[in-house]
């Protein structure tokens, strides 16, 4: 919050700051998204680079999923960026590659039926029924169904990125559990046993 206030006000050096803070992995990423999203939502220049930059393989998950986002906004406009968010959709991560399918049907990228057919089998549950219908929206040459009131292409990248949050805790749950294992094994040890 302090730093999207700081943006805001479009401080003297806000350039440092944001570099600062999409370098700055504590927390979740939680500075560089906020930096990263403050770029893309100011549009330009900048951002089209930012979001090309932010969504390549390499960049921390959280990054991507925002910067996909962004693509998707381009790409209505931007042929390069267009093919850019299509080949996403072969992303080895499963929450990039899920903001990338939802991202070309909402920037309603025809060319990108081939591919999101493909990759249809990888998703299920109410993702994948908003996925078919909006799939189905695009053969028809329509433009893409707009998602239910209930649930926004937002809100599924914010669950992506809630789940990998919650993935992340959880995998830092399971060392703690094994570290106290493995310190009272330790105290077990070195525990003189009484003389008998």
């Amino acid at each position: 919050v302090a730093l999207q206030t700081l943006l805001n006000k479009e401080v003297k050096d806000s350039d440092e700051l944001i570099a600062s803070a999409l370098k700055n992995s504590s927390d979740r990423h939680l500075l560089g998204r906020t930096a990263l999203q403050y770029v893309l939502d100011h549009g330009g220049q900048k951002a089209r680079e930012a979001a090309v930059l932010y969504s390549r393989p390499g960049q921390p998950s959280a990054l991507r999923t925002a910067a996909v986002q962004a693509l998707a906004r381009q790409a209505k406009d931007d042929p390069e960026a267009e093919k850019f968010l299509i080949g996403l959709l072969d992303d080895e991560l499963p929450n990039v590659r899920t903001s990338a399918m939802f991202a070309v049907v909402s920037a309603g990228l025809t060319a990108a039926l081939p591919k999101l057919e493909q990759q249809l089998p990888k998703v299920t549950g109410r993702p994948r029924q908003m996925l078919e219908s909006q799939i189905e929206a695009l053969k028809n040459s329509k433009k893409p169904a707009s998602p239910p009131a209930d649930i926004s292409i937002k809100e599924i990248a914010d669950l992506e990125r809630q789940a990998l949050d919650l993935e992340l805790q959880a995998r830092e749950m399971r060392n703690r559990a094994e570290a106290l294992k493995l310190k009272a094994e330790r105290s077990k040890l070195t525990t003189p046993k009484p003389a008998g």
